[in-house]
């Protein structure tokens, strides 16, 4: 059956007149229409004394969102000068996380890490202020007081495993310093070899002609150098043309699609192969599961370092775990 709709009823939908607005429906299933009119001067009325609360309440939400943007501003300021403060201070200390052969299970080295030691908050993590420091330049001022730290921290454990090697990350501001690498000689002159020290430089770091030439420099004094996070950067090899670097590392990203399961990762392999192509050696960063260490192996990658190995630690606990497994007994499988 058609239904019909009573005369001077509006169309199906919404319809209005000089004086109402008419919502009609069909009801779904049944034979019969619904029709709604409500008075224009009626909903008028409903608007005007709605209208106060729901601009109070875009009110309200504007001042918190102002609020907000003030707080974060004046948190990501009061970090910064804290920054500054803990330079100043030489609250910046290092911990050292093993970097192994992972043909022989020997300590090779150690990474020198970052940590910010804080008076209030104790031991900040490096995510937490890191990338401020690196937006603000003040990662050159606690690079320095880091560096400065972990050399004289280091002389002893040189002097008892001469064959380890350190390595420190140095940010790209810090190689727009003319006086960079008189200031490294002068802290490793007479205390240790220069073979007992590497710099590293993430891949994204943009080498100038000037940053090149500081290189060269410490590269003459016997300090070897090495590429951070390759992969994650500008990804091609012009990058490790530009200079002759000694190691290449592998980063952790990468080393995480090794998997108990799978036991492969296209990407590392990748990776492997440009690095034996410029001839470097390789260093992978991040291992956790002895998966990733036989596939490692299995590739002929030179070094490994992960919390499978050993955490990142203070100079106590790094010494007390080189006099433990410095030898590889019991590093690897």
């Amino acid at each position: 059956a058609r239904l019909s709709r009573p005369a001077g009823v509006a169309a199906i939908g919404l319809s209005e007149t000089e004086n109402e607005l008419i919502v009609s429906q069909l009801g779904p299933g049944y034979n019969y229409l619904v029709v709604a009119v409500f008075p224009k001067r009626a909903l008028w009325s409903l608007w005007g004394q709605s209208l106060p609360l729901y601009g109070g309440l875009a009110l309200v939400l504007a001042v918190c969102f102002f609020m907000a943007a003030w707080v974060a501003n004046a948190q990501t300021l009061s970090l910064e000068s804290e920054l500054r403060e803990a330079a100043r201070l030489k609250q910046v200390i290092a911990h050292y996380q093993p970097i192994l052969n992972l043909q022989t299970g020997k300590c090779a080295g150690l990474e020198v890490l970052m940590r910010w030691q804080h008076p209030k908050r104790g031991l900040v993590p490096p995510l937490a202020f890191i990338p401020e420091a690196e937006r603000t330049g003040v990662i050159t001022e606690l690079t320095e007081c880091m560096m400065v730290r972990a050399l004289e921290e280091l002389v002893p454990v040189f002097k008892a495993y001469p064959h380890l090697h350190a390595a420190i990350n140095i940010p790209v501001q810090t190689l727009t310093n003319p006086s960079f690498p008189a200031h490294v000689d002068r802290l490793i002159k007479g205390r240790f070899s220069y073979k007992n020290i590497s710099f590293e430089l993430t891949e994204s770091t943009s080498l100038t002609d000037a940053a090149l030439g500081q290189l060269r420099v410490m590269k003459d004094l016997g300090i070897r150098l090495a590429v951070d996070d390759f992969g994650t950067g500008y990804s091609n090899l012009r990058y490790l043309s530009l200079f002759p670097f000694d190691f290449l590392k592998v980063d952790k990203a990468f080393v995480d699609g090794i998997t108990n399961e799978s036991k492969s990762s296209g990407l590392v392999d990748q990776i492997v192969s440009n690095g034996r192509a410029c001839g470097l050696e390789l260093i992978a960063e991040g291992i956790e599961h002895p998966a990733q260490v036989e596939y490692l192996q299995n590739l002929g990658v030179e070094f490994g370092q992960g919390f499978f190995f050993a955490a990142p630690a203070p100079i106590h606990e790094l010494v007390e775990w080189l006099a433990r497994n410095a030898e590889g007994d019991k590093c690897l499988l």
